[in-house]
């Protein structure tokens, strides 16, 4: 898949799927995509929800925040950002879900908070 790249701040100006009814999160993530930027309100709820139990932000940190908070652990190259923004969203959706995470296949339990705080210590009591 072709990337173009772009110098301007274009891929968070430009929205064309908001004003047709589709949500923030995708509207700014197509821009985000075909620029190779991810734009901070492109931060969705499978991003957001991994990177907290990852622990590499708080429960409490704004899209705004968090996109700061993963831009300063990343190199500044956006295909890595892409990357690992695109691995936290497919973790998020087969495995890290929402009400019942599968963490009895997730090969990255020795890094998640999650795992560490609430799973592991309920397993020890079992």
């Amino acid at each position: 898949m072709p990337f173009f790249h772009c110098d301007t701040d274009l891929a968070n100006e430009y929205n064309p799927l908001h004003p047709l009814g589709y949500g923030e999160v995708l509207a700014h993530s197509i821009p985000g995509i075909i620029f190779e930027k991810v734009t901070p309100k492109a931060i969705d709820a499978h991003v957001w929800r991994i990177s907290i139990r990852l622990g590499l932000i708080g429960k409490k940190v704004t899209t705004d925040a968090a996109h700061d908070l993963r831009q300063a652990l990343l190199p500044e190259d956006a295909r890595i950002i892409y990357n690992f923004h695109k691995a936290l969203l497919r973790h998020g959706q087969r495995i890290g879900v929402y009400d019942r995470p599968r963490c009895e296949i997730c090969p990255i339990t020795d890094l998640c908070d999650y795992y560490q705080t609430v799973v592991k210590p309920k397993l020890s009591t079992l």
